[in-house]
């Protein structure tokens, strides 16, 4: 999925780049305590930034309850075109 982010002025980059990410799952969560997946605060903050010479495929954010991080490992699948 792409999106026009909010608070980044549509005309940072040229035309026809994208920004790729996940929505489905979380990529961050807060470090104020230790992780809680009932009241631990998430997010969305891990986004790739594509050219128009590379096509989009696939992108998944692992839910991996940030076991080692406080971020979830976010995978891109892209093709040169």
């Amino acid at each position: 999925m792409w999106v026009n982010l909010t608070g980044i002025e549509s005309d940072y980059m040229p035309g026809k780049w994208k920004w790729i990410y996940d929505p489905a799952t979380p990529s961050v969560r807060t470090l104020m305590t230790a992780y809680d997946p009932s009241t631990t605060p998430t997010s969305i903050c891990d986004f790739f930034l594509i050219s128009p010479n590379i096509e989009f495929v696939f992108v998944k954010c692992h839910q991996l309850d940030f076991t080692n991080s406080d971020h979830n490992p976010v995978i891109i699948r892209v093709k040169l075109r």
